[in-house]
């Protein structure tokens, strides 16, 4: 989708609601993106597949990334995440490989 002045991107997140960006964001210096997330809950309708964290996917080089790629698998992971956000025990993110 092609960046426009004043544009709103509305999409359910889903488990296929792929989104995301690839590349790292370059715009002049004047210039900075604006981004606002709202979520509306509603309670699970029943026989729905249980949905755990979102799944990030390496892109280009990043697939063959072992750090980026352990990095995933415990932003995933329901039980593994909060190692990952957890403020004592903070990981920073691998620098973007294109």
């Amino acid at each position: 989708m092609k960046d426009r002045f004043n544009r709103a991107v509305l999409f359910d997140t889903t488990q296929n609601s792929w989104h995301g960006l690839p590349k790292p964001i370059t715009c002049p210096a004047e210039n900075s993106r604006k981004s606002l997330a709202v979520y509306y809950l509603t309670d699970v309708p029943e026989n729905t597949d249980k949905r755990g964290k979102a799944l990030f996917v390496p892109y280009g080089k990043q697939k063959e990334n072992k750090d980026i790629l352990g990095l995933i698998k415990k932003r995933s992971s329901v039980d593994l995440a909060a190692e990952v956000y957890h403020a004592g025990n903070l990981q920073s993110t691998p620098k973007h490989e294109k």
